[in-house]
């Protein structure tokens, strides 16, 4: 529960990061938060989301457990990580670890 609770709370600060970056007005200083802001704390969270993976895995022994945690990949990977790095794409950052495919390509 704690590193759930780790990840939950990376995720809050990765929204309120991306708010004040689209709050700005120019693309400049967008772009600036972004890198300076934003791009930081999506590293967080990815490392935030790694805990919980590691927990969820660990107790698998059924293909019923699998299915609970193949539900909150679906439930929870896209917010906490898809959608941040698509928005930070948008702002044609290129967030190296945020990208769905894993490839470390942006």
């Amino acid at each position: 529960m704690k590193a759930a609770a780790r990840a939950s709370c990376a995720w809050h600060r990765s929204s309120e990061a991306m708010a004040r970056v689209k709050a700005e007005k120019t693309p400049q200083a967008r772009k600036k938060l972004a890198r300076e802001l934003a791009l930081p704390i999506c590293k967080e969270v990815l490392a935030a989301v790694a805990d919980p993976h590691r927990y969820l895995l660990a107790t698998v022994t059924t293909p019923g457990e699998l299915g609970t945690v193949a539900n909150w990949q679906q439930h929870n990977m896209p917010d906490l990580v898809f959608k941040p790095g698509q928005e930070l794409t948008r702002l044609r950052l290129r967030p190296t670890r945020c990208k769905q495919n894993g490839s470390g390509r942006a």
